[in-house]
């Protein structure tokens, strides 16, 4: 999962007052403003139509009914407010090249969090994500104090569409979230039906390349999630294999990523996977079904789970119709 760097305390590299000073100047305290009150963009005394409660991994937190300046500081949340037509003004973490495309004019975009900049774009609502009661990044208080904070309690990726539904609700776009989790069903399904009047017993499997180890995802990562919605069978094997063990993640077609900073890093990987002994005694590597994949095969989301469907179409049933 792509990490965030934590942002700066407002003990150590940013003070109180000058955390409260910045917040002044971008409008979101008066200059009463107390930095010790309750978390919340804005005081409020009661909840009016302008606002509603939403649950989250920190407990129920009063949000804009119709949010319209949204940070998103995980990745995890970004798919779903882009496929809902969402424009947020912040966009924090490691993007694949798919989210990079649709989030070009996004204000502020950057792989690490910078409380000022942030603080800067004026956000009345931020979309985050948490793991034992903890944020992916940053602090809650902090952030809290720019603008709520609505997060999710992260189990695993086979829930990604648990998690595209909460934040398509979350910024009050519940009825679009559905529609689009309805087209992207519907699809899954025409590629199920393709795949199996075309050939039985298909297995596809879903692989990560590391320099010293293969990791499987043919069972319990966001592509095993979309392959399961087709019904394309993938074989079963431990979670991460040694390189000289991806004969048992064999299948009719193979689909490899390789998830590194540097390219170069990416590709020695890659090449390390196919220099392995085994290699060449793969069913896929035979018939020529290796395929590397980019990122979004490892994403969240309609709109990656979409693209990642388009590539299985093109692979396995001769090309997408729509």
């Amino acid at each position: 999962m792509p990490a965030l760097v934590d942002p700066p305390s407002i003990d150590d590299d940013l003070s109180r007052r000058e955390f409260v000073g910045i917040m002044i100047a971008a409008g979101l305290l008066g200059a009463c403003g107390d930095a010790d009150g309750p978390p919340g963009a804005a005081p409020s005394t009661t909840a009016g139509p302008s606002t509603r409660t939403v649950g989250t991994a920190f407990g129920p937190v009063e949000v804009p009914a119709t949010p319209m300046r949204v940070a998103v500081l995980n990745v995890i949340a970004l798919d779903a407010a882009i496929t809902v037509g969402l424009s947020p003004v912040a966009v924090i973490g490691r993007l694949s090249p798919l989210q990079g495309d649709r989030t070009a004019s996004v204000p502020l975009r950057a792989t690490s969090l910078n409380v000022e900049a942030l603080v800067q774009q004026r956000p009345d609502l931020i979309l985050h994500g948490a793991f034992g009661g903890k944020l992916f990044a940053g602090e809650y208080d902090t952030l809290s104090r720019i603008a709520p904070v609505v997060a999710y309690d992260f189990e695993n990726d086979l829930r990604w569409k648990d998690y595209f539904s909460y934040f398509a609700d979350a910024v009050g776009r519940r009825e679009r979230g559905e529609e689009a989790l309805v087209r992207y069903q519907a699809r899954a399904e025409e590629l199920g039906r393709k795949v199996g009047s075309s050939r039985a017993n298909l297995t596809v499997s879903v692989v990560r390349a590391r320099p010293d180890a293969v990791q499987n995802y043919s069972t319990t990562g966001f592509a095993a999630a979309i392959l399961g919605d087709a019904g394309i069978s993938t074989p079963q094997a431990e979670g991460r294999l040694s390189l000289e063990r991806v004969n048992e993640v064999d299948a009719d077609h193979l689909y490899v990523f390789a998830s590194e900073d540097d390219p170069a890093k990416a590709a020695s990987a890659v090449e390390a996977l196919r220099a392995q002994p085994v290699w060449g005694t793969l069913r896929a590597v035979q018939a020529g079904n290796v395929h590397e994949v980019p990122t979004y095969w490892f994403g969240f989301g309609v709109t990656e789970a979409m693209a990642v469907l388009d590539d299985l179409f093109d692979t396995l049933a001769g090309g997408r119709s729509r």
